[in-house]
């Protein structure tokens, strides 16, 4: 990961072995790092320096993806078998979730009340309450997004970048900002 500050002199500030590397932030502003082919995730001190922070061994040793954290600081990650583990502040590991169509990108929404997780092989977009504990419960579709063929680009429908055309996106819907 490459840091570009206002001086404009670029610092790699974390490297890892693994693909793919997706990050979210704590509460504390500490950031987290998802070394998916590793199956774990990596936590930034404040001095810089790297430290193991979960292992996702004991959920998948397959590919990790994405993560999304909630107000709470519990840290959701997908991939694997189609699974979403989260990870509670102290670093335990446990699965919330399964049996999803290729997990891609995820959003909690500005509430922390809800997972949104972009199912790409079945075309939709699911949603998941989340409870207090780190819970997830409620999962239903958050929104159908269409046929099986993948979204194509044009200079009237750009694509953000989940790859989801922005004509899928409904401007009036409160998440929408969420999404792009």
């Amino acid at each position: 990961m490459i840091v570009v500050p206002a001086e404009r002199k670029r610092e790699t500030v974390l490297q890892v072995d693994s693909y793919p590397l997706c990050i979210d932030w704590v509460s504390d502003g500490r950031l987290l790092a998802v070394a998916g082919g590793d199956a774990r995730v990596l936590r930034m001190e404040p001095d810089g320096s790297i430290v193991p922070y979960a292992d996702l061994n004991g959920v998948s040793a397959e590919v990790w993806n994405e993560i999304a954290v909630d107000p709470n600081d519990t840290a959701f990650v997908n991939g694997g078998p189609g699974v979403i583990a989260a990870i509670n502040r102290d670093g335990t590991v446990r699965q919330v979730a399964d049996g999803l169509a290729w997990p891609n990108g995820m959003v909690v929404t500005p509430d922390g009340s809800t997972l949104i997780v972009a199912e790409s092989h079945a075309h939709q977009l699911t949603a998941f309450d989340i409870t207090p504990s780190g819970d997830l419960v409620g999962q239903r579709v958050r929104a159908d997004l269409g046929d099986d063929s993948p979204p194509t680009a044009s200079a009237s429908t750009p694509m953000v970048p989940s790859g989801m055309p922005t004509s899928h996106i409904d401007a009036a819907d409160e998440y929408a900002s969420a999404a792009t």
